[in-house]
């Protein structure tokens, strides 16, 4: 993967990050909590595409709930994280074949909501004309998982990688498709 600019991300996110010894970014919340950012590198789509799995998560599931209990507040959706994450998008997808995708899973059934916050990233960031986000999900037992895949239209990867996602569809799911949604 293309080396990330520690400086450019910090010049324009609200949350100053630091190299985490997790791999990725550490950065702290208002809340008291430390959030780890990174893209893990991921053969979902195969080796022949440079694509990177975008994990956002409190190092504590446990502290985060304890803040939840103890303040008796609902946490609430923190704007500076999302402008955070942005900015790791931005410095991202200056390379122009990588790819960035999630998967939001049903560990805390709060997967819909996820899919939702990742897609509004992906499209606040987005400019139509130049990238493209290829979304997805799946219902099994009354539960809905969601995938969805972030790249570059002038990627030499491009319709290759369409492709590979359409079939990744198609193959993995052949008795209960994903109900792809392709946005242009």
């Amino acid at each position: 993967m293309t080396e990330l600019s520690l400086s450019a991300i910090n010049a324009i996110a609200p949350y100053s990050l630091r190299i985490s010894e997790l791999g990725g970014f550490d950065f702290d919340v208002e809340l008291g909590l430390t959030y780890n950012i990174a893209l893990i590198e991921d053969h979902t789509f195969g080796d022949a595409y440079e694509t990177y799995m975008l994990n956002v998560l409190p190092h504590s599931m446990d502290e985060y709930d304890k803040i939840k209990r103890e303040r008796l507040v609902r946490v609430r959706r923190d704007d500076k994280i999302r402008q955070t994450v942005l900015a790791v998008l931005e410095e991202s997808m200056k390379n122009q074949n990588i790819i960035i995708d999630y998967v939001c899973m049903s560990e805390d059934n709060r997967q819909d909501f996820r899919a939702r916050l990742f897609e509004g990233w992906f499209g606040e960031y987005a400019d139509d004309s130049k990238y493209r986000l290829l979304t997805t999900s799946l219902t099994l037992n009354g539960v809905t998982n969601h995938l969805g895949a972030f790249l570059r239209k002038d990627s030499d990867v491009y319709d290759a990688f369409c492709q590979a996602f359409e079939q990744f569809d198609r193959d993995i799911h052949k008795d209960e498709p994903w109900n792809i949604d392709i946005r242009e």
